[in-house]
């Protein structure tokens, strides 16, 4: 047992050091990075409270300026999250999600389980 906890451990943390920094720079999705960091932070066993308090080593740039000077309203996990996507979620982004949600259609070698997947993803992406 205690060799299992070793290396989940072990996984979380090169999880935790592969997760790429964001910097705002416009090919990098604010949306999925944030679902990727806070899955990484779900496995990690993370409360809210260490999340917010790790934040900033995963920011560079504006973004880590921009935590920096909001610091003070971030009073909890969920309301940093809402102020990030807000700040560098691309409209762009939902709008192209919306006009990929309404016309995706189940390709004939698509795996039901792959399409229902993409579609859910998609809903999330314009209604998160």
């Amino acid at each position: 047992l205690i060799m299992a906890e070793k290396t989940v451990a072990t996984l979380l943390s090169k999880a935790l050091e592969q997760t790429p920094k964001f910097s705002g720079k416009p090919d990098q999705d604010a949306d999925e990075w944030m679902k990727n960091l806070t899955d990484t932070f779900r496995m990690a066993d993370m409360t809210e409270a260490q999340a917010l308090k790790i934040i900033p080593t995963f920011l560079e740039g504006h973004p880590k300026q921009w935590f920096t000077d909001n610091s003070t309203i971030f009073e909890s996990w969920s309301v940093f999250k809402a102020q990030f996507i807000h700040t560098y979620s691309s409209p762009s982004s939902k709008q192209l999600a919306s006009n990929r949600l309404r016309t995706r259609q189940q390709r004939h070698d698509e795996a039901a389980i792959e399409y229902y997947t993409d579609v859910m993803k998609l809903c999330k992406l314009v209604d998160p």
